[in-house]
């Protein structure tokens, strides 16, 4: 794949392109590519074998079975202490090792890896959980998946703020308004994505971008530019494959469901290298308040509850009281004003091209849910 990549002239095909030429163009050659290098495999679930039991243990599995066949071709009492001898001392031991060994490894590697545990704990689970019957407003109650698929997207759509165009001029005409994209940088974001992760509605794995990172880093570098010179997106990039995550309550209403959305891994790298000169010019402006303990690089919760605290103990030896207030805002970030956000980001001093490339990867609640996937393990209809 990395050779066939290597061999394609970017530049030239690129030229005369604007950037959803340009995207169609690499696309089509990245799935030719996919089409033609990746094999595909029929995974059998039921002849599977347990993950954790290492290949010692199954040469020990099949000598017993071995042993059990022959005692049962001579049904001598010699024949069922040897079968009885290798079960008990050797088979039930080299198990129970083997998965208790298992279990050390998931709990080392947790912090690296969280999703193999989870995955684990899945499968261990006797009662599986799945989204079948869905309570519409009028109180009937879903029969399909695709019924329940679209009472869920008309649920999560309705908590979208949706409002006019807000016009406020800029009193000031400095700000940022161009962020630089460089192949190092498209190559050091490629080569830092996870691997485990899911595609979004491109298809394009993330796996498959970190391994040809050095190959295709020019050329998502050249669509990268012309997108924020062109202030446009791909579509495959305003759009996400929404899944439905039970949060609490009855899992057959709708509003007791979290939407998660899969978006394209190629539009993460270049929101990445975004966000990262966005925070910069933030930074260096001052405009983040000390007070600002979320979504800032060095700072989280723990920092947060170190400062309250301290503030709390201050006011107590001094003899003074504290009285504290909580607010928990229901769907906080589904009914993020987009218009509102964007005029924000105006005022604060993101203009010119970079201010048209984010109103135009500006998405309203209707369009996000139109791509909402089947509900059930399995299947892939949309």
């Amino acid at each position: 794949m990395n050779l066939t990549l290597n061999s394609v002239n970017w530049r030239e095909k690129f030229e005369t392109e604007n950037v959803l030429g340009a995207w169609t163009i690499f696309w089509d050659t990245i799935n030719e590519v996919c089409d033609q290098y990746i094999p595909l495999k029929k995974v059998r679930e039921k002849n599977r074998k347990s993950e954790w039991i290492t290949k010692k243990t199954t040469k020990m599995i099949k000598k017993r079975n071995k042993a059990w066949n022959k005692y049962r071709t001579t049904n001598s009492d010699s024949d069922y202490k040897a079968y009885e001898e290798l079960r008990r001392n050797k088979v039930v031991k080299f198990i129970h090792r083997d998965k208790t060994d298992y279990h050390r490894k998931l709990i080392q590697n947790f912090k690296h890896r969280p999703k193999q545990v989870y995955s684990y704990i899945n499968k261990m689970r006797t009662v599986k959980n799945k989204i079948s019957h869905i309570i519409r407003q009028d109180g009937s109650p879903t029969v399909d998946d695709q019924e329940a698929a679209s009472e869920l997207c008309s649920c999560f759509s309705t908590h979208f703020t949706l409002e006019e165009e807000l016009t406020n001029p800029l009193s000031s005409g400095s700000g940022l308004h161009k962020v630089s994209v460089t192949e190092d940088h498209v190559l050091q974001t490629l080569l830092k994505l996870k691997p485990d992760k899911s595609p979004g509605p491109d298809n394009i794995h993330p796996m498959f971008l970190r391994e040809t990172a050095y190959n295709i880093a020019l050329p998502l570098t050249l669509i990268f530019r012309k997108s924020l010179g062109e202030g446009l997106l791909p579509e495959e990039c305003k759009c996400a494959n929404i899944t439905p995550i039970h949060k609490k309550g009855l899992r057959s209403e709708a509003e007791n469901y979290r939407p998660i959305s899969l978006t394209s891994a190629v539009c993460k790298v270049l929101e990445t290298i975004v966000k990262k000169q966005m925070t910069t010019y933030l930074d260096s402006e001052g405009i983040i308040t000390n007070h600002q303990h979320g979504f800032v690089r060095g700072r989280s919760c723990l920092t947060n509850l170190l400062q309250v605290f301290e503030d709390w103990t201050s006011n107590l030896d001094e003899g003074y009281g504290a009285d504290v207030i909580y607010l928990d805002y229901k769907k906080t970030f589904d009914t993020v004003p987009h218009k509102r956000l964007v005029n924000k980001m105006e005022h604060l001093g993101f203009i010119g091209g970079l201010l048209n490339w984010l109103k135009d990867g500006r998405t309203d609640g209707q369009k996000q849910c139109l791509l909402l996937p089947s509900i059930r393990s399995g299947h892939n209809k949309n």
